[in-house]
């Protein structure tokens, strides 16, 4: 988000406050008893489970929102029916957080645990998270830590990943001030952040890393950035598919004061087309045990997600014997597997579904190129004006292309897996699904560090919306030796924490952020 932007929806919030009606009081429950349900049918089971729906990206004014965190928390909580939520989760951008306390009060991270608390009520969960911020090398989120990061502390200059994954994969040590400055984050669950969508690197082309794998538990696949889950998942991220709203414009999109938000589904994020005064309408599915937070955790550790384009439909995936998604199921190469898929809907209709797999013979065209942003340093090539973030990580972009004979990941949008990956399409009719599709164990070796293949399922109803599951893995060809991270030892710089702190938030204040 440029500072335009963010300074429009500033001065819009503002206007509302004056005018009286921007962020006036909340409808009571009372109120909204009878407004219209985006999923009329709530959680449906599958087993066991229960298919959860909700976000776990989006802001307030703790970082780059503009809407207060304590309104935009109660405001899901009260419509939390009408609009399909179950869970919520506010990530603001970390380096929003000073590493000290404010004299006037909490800092934003010590507030997040405040308003995460006092909006749990039975049926709804709020979950405490922030989003560490690098426009060079992309954003990612933390559900859950004890403790949290930023880009400076991090070490952004460096333009590798290796220190966030270090902290990430670092037990945490205690806090003892309360601020969330200590080390180590290996307690959250970590997540990618809008595939393509920042700077030239993104995860410095998501390099594995062992250390911080365990983790990495989910990837948001909106706005054209489905693709790229496949890519994540060949790289060796054990990843499930999430679609959260990364929502900013709550005043100025008239959403916080739309006493009927379940009416219907608005696409208002950051001035895209479409009738403002509502909630985006992509969900992330968790298929838990419960709507408890310990329950919604473990469920994201097992990588019991799904990602819809609407709150209501959803689709799971299962291995013989009942064997969840995101688990791994033993095999042989050429032995065909039997996986079954559940999918409901409370509107249009199921229309078909699609297996996609590993295992694609030859290179990888459709993801492979030289970044599609612009590098102003050589005009000749590319002589659009304005068009780097942060011109260090397109040149050091540059070199990585050259020295790799042009197989650097580019960073556009890409929607679908490479060619040759889906499997033939099963059809499916009315508004409830279950149907087994057989599929063949690839022969050819995994290009996953562990040698383990996957499969995952999209659903597609009759008006177009998808929903992706968390996929099913195979056991290896043969047991790979994976290298384990390399032991790092992480001293906190009380000095670096606390200058860093108030600097970053002067400096943040004056930046663009999404």
């Amino acid at each position: 988000m440029k500072i335009a932007r963010r300074t429009t929806v500033r001065l819009a919030a503002a206007s509302l406050l004056v005018a009286g009606i921007g962020l006036g009081s909340l409808p009571s429950a009372a109120q909204t008893a009878q407004a219209p349900r985006l999923r009329a049918g709530g959680p449906p089971s599958v087993g066991e489970l229960k298919v959860l729906a909700g976000s776990f990206h989006d802001h307030t004014t703790d970082s780059d929102g503009d809407a207060p965190s304590s309104m935009v928390a109660e405001y899901v909580r009260v419509h939390r029916e009408e609009l399909g939520l179950d869970f919520a989760s506010l990530t603001e951008h970390s380096d929003f957080f000073p590493a000290t306390p404010s004299t006037a009060g909490p800092n934003p991270w010590q507030r997040s645990r405040a308003v995460t608390d006092a909006n749990t009520t039975p049926g709804f969960t709020m979950l405490r998270g922030f989003e560490w911020t690098n426009d060079q090398q992309n954003h990612l989120n933390v559900i859950e830590s004890k403790n949290w990061i930023n880009r400076f502390v991090a070490g952004e200059a460096a333009l590798t990943m290796t220190p966030f994954w270090d902290w990430l994969a670092t037990t945490p040590v205690g806090d003892n001030a309360g601020t969330g400055t200590a080390i180590g984050g290996a307690d959250g669950i970590g997540q990618f952040n809008h595939p393509s969508s920042k700077g030239a690197l993104n995860w410095d082309d998501y390099a594995f890393h062992a250390g911080a794998a365990e983790a990495m538990a989910t990837i948001e696949v909106r706005e054209n950035a489905r693709g790229w889950y496949w890519f994540a998942l060949s790289k060796g991220w054990t990843v499930g598919p999430v679609m959260n709203a990364d929502y900013h414009p709550w005043a100025a999109e008239l959403v916080i004061n739309n006493t009927a938000p379940g009416a219907a589904c608005g696409r208002g994020k950051n001035g895209a087309t479409g009738a403002p005064g509502f909630y985006d309408c992509e969900r992330s599915l968790v298929a838990a045990e419960g709507n408890s937070r310990a329950e919604i955790v473990a469920a994201l550790k097992a990588r019991r997600t799904a990602a819809s384009d609407r709150p209501d439909l959803w689709a799971t995936l299962r291995a013989p014997g009942g064997v969840w998604m995101g688990s791994t199921v033993q095999t042989s190469p050429g032995e065909t597997v039997v996986l079954e898929v559940d999918a409901g809907t409370d509107q249009s209709a199921l229309a078909k579904v699609e297996i996609v797999r590993d295992g694609v013979v030859g290179d990888f065209t459709h993801f492979y190129g030289e970044n599609n942003e612009c590098i102003p340093a050589d005009p000749v090539r590319d002589p659009r004006p304005g068009c780097s973030q942060h011109l260090p990580s397109y040149e050091e972009q540059r070199r990585r292309y050259d020295a790799s004979s042009g197989m650097t990941t580019r960073k556009g949008g890409i929607d679908e897996p490479p060619t040759g990956t889906k499997g033939a399409p099963v059809s499916l009719a009315g508004t409830r699904a279950t149907v087994t599709v057989p599929v063949v164990v690839p022969t050819t070796p995994s290009t996953r560090p562990d040698g383990k293949h996957f499969f995952y399922a999209i659903v597609t109803r009759a008006d177009g919306s998808r929903v992706l599951t968390a996929p099913v893995f195979t056991s290896p060809d043969a047991q790979p030796v994976v290298p384990e991270a390399p032991s790092v030892v992480l001293l906190p710089v009380v000095a670096v924490l606390l200058g860093a702190g108030a600097w970053s938030v002067a400096r943040r204040r004056s930046r663009h952020a999404a």
